[in-house]
């Protein structure tokens, strides 16, 4: 197969893959406003391979379009950064200030128009006349540099707060909600332009046949075939509202957290009777058997605001809400084992009646909680 015919056919998956996942995302149900940017973020994706297919075709080199490219390019940083943002964080409505995190795209095409010559006439006469244009090629592509340290930065420190709150929020472990192929999108982000922006600019002097524009058109496609597979299965996240900052000192982190709930406005008899109703609802409902219960579930059930609920198990429990639900299925568990109707159960049958949804969590737990594993408690406890 010709290069040629080897970069067509992947900028025409490309074209097809990122449009299709893109229809994906907007007819998913509920809808929202992280999916919307990711599906935004698709269809971007799909004119940036439109684009380099009419190049393809019209046999231009690549050095002399960069101004397209790297424009499209600069978009894709605030892209990732704000599906972090949305994914963790439950907002009612896109932000408006959120639009100015394109500005440094819209930098770069007005740097880029400002040398243009309104005498070209033909893509070739373009590329020609952008090749000579070193001096803003240095700017704009110093403007994607930036782009792409400032907003991998923000969206990491958005996945690493989000991580660290999970366990107030979630009774679970689960790959739908530990965001870790987000991670893995992050860092390969990173690694893909930081490997494509230093080829892209010595290319023409590696001693073996290599083809640029098929190597980057490669991983972009495989990068799209990531984001459009997990970010269809990805639900909306919950987590306490993450304040705007890039490195927060551990200092501050423990600040924050100490603080946390001093302007909730929630008065301590209000607390008790929370708590109250809380452990009843528990009791009363044995909800935790659900091995995807979730605070914001049990917040809808019992009416009393997430945020309330979680300061209540915080301050009157010295427990997150993961600690206090897994408690629960921890002491049926301790019940069940020793019961002679159960006595054939396996360990793991065991987990999934309490609402563990998998064995490894349940034996982490339980060894936690009652510093015996399963199989040593059920020894203990029966002499079998």
């Amino acid at each position: 197969m010709s290069t040629t015919i080897m970069g067509e056919a992947i900028l025409y998956f490309g074209i097809s893959q990122s449009l299709f996942a893109a229809v994906l995302m907007f007819i998913k149900r509920p809808l929202n406003i992280a999916d919307k940017i990711l599906g935004i973020w698709l269809l971007t994706f799909s004119i940036m391979f439109v684009f380099n297919l009419v190049k393809l075709d019209a046999g231009v080199v690549d050095k002399g379009v960069w101004p397209i490219f790297v424009t499209i390019s600069i978009t894709f940083p605030s892209f990732l950064y704000l599906y972090s943002k949305y994914i963790t964080n439950v907002y009612q409505s896109f932000i408006k200030t959120d639009y100015l995190h394109f500005l440094p795209a819209l930098a770069g095409l007005i740097i880029s128009a400002l040398v243009y010559d309104p005498k070209i006439n033909s893509i070739q006469s373009f590329s020609d006349h952008y090749s000579q244009k070193t001096i803003t090629m240095a700017i704009v592509a110093f403007i994607l540099f930036a782009c792409i340290l400032f907003y991998a930065a923000k969206a990491h420190i958005f996945i690493r707060r989000y991580r660290k709150q999970i366990r107030d929020f979630y009774s679970f472990k689960s790959h739908r909600i530990n965001l870790n192929w987000l991670r893995v999108i992050l860092f390969s982000f990173i690694t893909l332009h930081y490997l494509i922006i230093p080829i892209s600019r010595f290319y023409q002097h590696i001693p073996i046949d290599f083809n640029l524009d098929n190597f980057r058109n490669l991983a972009y496609l495989i990068f799209v075939y990531i984001i459009s597979l997990w970010g269809s299965k990805q639900k909306q996240l919950i987590s306490d509202p993450i304040p705007e900052q890039i490195t927060p000192k551990t200092e501050k982190e423990e600040e924050e957290k100490s603080n946390r709930y001093k302007k909730s406005g929630l008065k301590d008899d209000q607390a008790e009777h929370h708590l109250k109703k809380l452990i009843d609802y528990m009791n009363n409902s044995k909800v935790w058997k659900d091995p995807e219960l979730s605070l914001a579930k049990i917040s809808e059930d019992i009416d009393i605001p997430k945020h309330f609920i979680s300061q209540v198990l915080n301050e009157k429990l010295k427990k997150n809400f993961y600690t206090f639900v897994n408690e629960y299925r921890t002491e049926y568990a301790k019940q069940l084992m020793i019961m002679p109707q159960y006595k054939n159960w396996t360990i793991l049958s065991i987990a999934f009646e309490c609402g563990f949804n998998s064995k490894t969590a349940f034996n982490i737990f339980f060894k936690k909680h009652t510093n015996m594993t399963p199989t040593e408690y059920k020894k203990k406890h029966t002499g079998e």
